[in-house]
């Protein structure tokens, strides 16, 4: 299973990495295959690639700091 494989989750909703919001109306397993929506609330674009691209580079910051990477949905950051 490759990393941007890994990064997608096939259930819920997609939630913005950028500022968290959920979007009720694309769900995970739609980004999965191919699926992108643009947040409502901070208007970035995600897609799959995009997504595997904030997970990978959260996990790299993680290791290189010491700090405990962040949760991940679908790729996307769950803020705590």
């Amino acid at each position: 299973m490759g990393q941007m494989d890994e990064a997608l989750d096939v259930e819920g909703f997609a939630a913005c990495p950028t500022c968290g919001m959920v979007d009720v109306t694309m769900t995970n397993a739609e980004v999965a295959v191919g699926g992108y929506w643009r947040c409502q609330r901070c208007g970035q674009q995600w897609d799959k690639k995009r997504l595997a691209t904030v997970a990978a580079f959260d996990a790299w910051v993680a290791a290189r700091t010491g700090r405990p990477a962040k949760s991940y949905d679908a790729g996307i950051a769950i803020r705590h």
